[in-house]
C-alpha cells in the first residue's frame, strides 16, 4: 500500500509541476495534464465458473497523468500513465458455508497510447479515441486466501469525450470502455478470465 500511495503522490506532483512550467495558450503542439475519475470493472468467463463460485463486479477509481501531442488540428497522440483501483472478484462458497475471495487485479498500473480525433473549434470540442493499454498488476498484501497473482493484461480502449476551453486550462469529461484481450487468471480452480472496465474521468490539460 505504501508503494501505491507514493505512486499517487509522485504522479500528482509530476503533473502539477508540468502544468506550472507550461505556456498558457491553448494551441500548443505539446500539452500536459492529469485525470481522475471512477471505473466499473467486471469479468468475462464464458460461464465456465465452478458451481460454488460467482463473479462480482464493482466500482473503483483511477488517476494519472498524460501528454497530448497534436499531429494536426484534428488528430492527437496521447500517452497515459494511470493507477487504477478495481473491484472485480470471484467469490467461492466453501463446504462449511464460509467464503473465499479471489481478487482480480485490485490495483494496477496502466500505460496507454491513445489516438484522439477531435473537432478543432467550438465551445465544447468533442473527440473520439482508441488505442492499446497495458495493465500491470501491483502486488499487495491482500485479504484473499489463498492469494493468487493476476497476470499482466493488454486491453483495447475506445471512448468519447469533450473539452471546455477556460482561461488557462482545458477541462472535460471522457468516457472509456476497456476490452481486456488476455487471460489474466492464475488461480488453478478457474479457467479463462478476462477483465473489462468502463471508466469516466475528468481531464485537466494546461
Amino acid at each position: 500500500m505504501k508503494k501505491v500511495v507514493f505512486a499517487i503522490i509522485g504522479s500528482l506532483l509530476f503533473t502539477i509541476s508540468l502544468a506550472q512550467i507550461a505556456p498558457t495558450h491553448h494551441h500548443k503542439r505539446l500539452q500536459f495534464g492529469f485525470d481522475l475519475g471512477v471505473n466499473y470493472s467486471y469479468l468475462l468467463h464464458n460461464n465456465e465458473l465452478p458451481g460454488n463460485a460467482e463473479d462480482i463486479g464493482g466500482i473503483g477509481f483511477r488517476l494519472g497523468s498524460f501528454a497530448a501531442y497534436a499531429v494536426s488540428q484534428h488528430i492527437s497522440v496521447v500517452p497515459r500513465a494511470e493507477i487504477s483501483f478495481q473491484s472485480a472478484d470471484i467469490i467461492f462458497t466453501n463446504t462449511d458455508g464460509s467464503t473465499t475471495t479471489y481478487e482480480i487485479m485490485p490495483t494496477s498500473l496502466e500505460f496507454a497510447m491513445h489516438f484522439n480525433f477531435r473537432k478543432a473549434t467550438g465551445v465544447l470540442r468533442p473527440h473520439f479515441l482508441f488505442g492499446p493499454n497495458v495493465r500491470i498488476p501491483v502486488s499487495k498484501n491482500g485479504q484473499s486466501q489463498p492469494e493468487f497473482a493476476t497476470a499482466t493484461d493488454i486491453a483495447l480502449d475506445i471512448g468519447i469525450g469533450f473539452e471546455k476551453l477556460l482561461k488557462n486550462l482545458q477541462v472535460g469529461p471522457e468516457f472509456r470502455y476497456s476490452f481486456g484481450l488476455l487471460d489474466i487468471n492464475r488461480n488453478p480452480a478457474l479457467n479463462k478470465l478476462m477483465l473489462h472496465s468502463v471508466a469516466m474521468v475528468i481531464n485537466f490539460k494546461s
